[in-house]
């Protein structure tokens, strides 16, 4: 079997393949690129609720309550913009940069 080309995006329901060899044929995959170091402490929000905090946070509350708090937890994310944002950056930084530098890599990971 030939090489294809898939795509799938996150903000809609829609799938993308191209399985016509004379197309694809030239891609190749590329060895993956581990995080740069202290990405997680440079980028991103260090004191993130784990788990067991939000238990113990929501442990006093009435069912009701807590719902609400579960629920909000795991959908506030999804009214959020920045994904695309991101997702925008490294893009940008793709054209500019090339695949291989660090400032793609990282927008990569965020």
């Amino acid at each position: 079997m030939y090489p294809f080309i898939l795509r799938l995006t996150t903000s809609s329901d829609e799938l993308f393949i191209i399985r016509e060899e004379c197309l694809v044929k030239h891609f190749e995959n590329k060895p993956f690129v581990p995080e740069p170091e202290n990405l997680q402490q440079e980028c991103f929000e260090l004191n993130a609720e784990t788990v067991d905090g939000f238990v113990q946070r929501t442990v006093i509350l009435s069912a009701s309550d807590s719902q609400w708090e579960f629920q909000h937890s795991l959908l506030s994310g999804l009214n959020d913009s920045k994904m695309k944002f991101y997702s925008g950056f490294h893009e940008y930084a793709m054209f500019k940069y090339g695949y291989d530098h660090i400032n793609t890599v990282k927008m990569a990971y965020m």
